[in-house]
């Protein structure tokens, strides 16, 4: 039986190992609720596989599945069982037929894209199943990625937070998955780290290394994140002018 991923690691902090007790539950609870024949693969993906977390993190984990029809009981598990677990749990998923038509079955918001899901793959660690071969499926440009990801910045993330259905660290969080497609569409590198993607940008008033000080230490100060939203938008501008010269 292949060993989980964590195993190898050395000096487990307790953020770590509540994250590895309750990535455990979380493969179990999958399991157990969906078809094992559909599942191709459930990985682990954000701030715990990348030894990053802190109190305010999430565990992240990504079923592939066969077929669209098994993911509304994936959403309804997601539901039930957010806050259950020991941590706060996001299951998401995404089916073959999905990736294949390189796009989602139901319009959503919320979801990455297909694409973006494929780019990062070699990134989430395996905790059950063969995982993918990206080549398998369409993909599109780094710069395609890009415009999409500031079109569900500017139309969803954004105007989300304002109307207070999206907390601070969403658009904190958020900030670090635009600045590794920036870096992807300019230089053809990514990182699977956010202090290695803050460390590989030496220009010191990029919005990249405010960013890992706001996810290292949190704040409620109102002041403060106003004035990090308002550099998030002009940031943002920056890169549609960057887009706008590559035309």
């Amino acid at each position: 039986m292949k060993k989980d991923f964590w195993e190898d690691w050395k000096r487990k902090n307790k953020i770590e190992l509540k994250g590895i007790e309750v990535v455990k539950k979380a493969r179990n609870l999958i399991l157990k609720n969906l078809p094992k024949r559909e599942i191709v693969g459930i990985y682990c993906k954000g701030s715990f596989p990348r030894r990053e977390m802190n109190k305010s993190s999430d565990i992240d984990m990504l079923t592939i599945l066969k077929h669209s029809k098994y993911l509304p009981k994936l959403e309804r598990l997601q539901k039930a069982n957010k806050k259950s677990l020991g941590l706060p749990v996001h299951l998401s998923g995404i089916s073959i037929y999905e990736l294949k038509k390189g796009k989602h079955c139901k319009t959503s918001k919320k979801k990455a894209s297909t694409s973006r899901v494929l780019k990062q793959i070699p990134n989430y660690k395996i905790t059950y199943g063969k995982g993918l071969e990206k080549h398998n499926f369409p993909v599109r440009s780094d710069k395609e990625d890009l415009e999409s990801l500031i079109k569900f910045y500017k139309e969803y993330l954004i105007p989300a937070y304002k109307n207070k259905k999206l907390g601070f660290s969403d658009i904190v969080k958020g900030t670090f998955w635009l600045v590794e497609d920036e870096q992807k569409f300019k230089t053809g590198k990514s990182s699977t780290s956010w202090r290695n993607l803050a460390n590989s940008i030496k220009d010191k008033k990029h919005i990249i290394h405010r960013t890992l000080k706001l996810r290292l230490h949190p704040t409620k100060d109102k002041k403060i994140r106003k004035e990090f939203l308002g550099k998030l938008i002009k940031y943002i501008s920056s890169l549609e002018k960057d887009l706008k010269k590559c035309q």
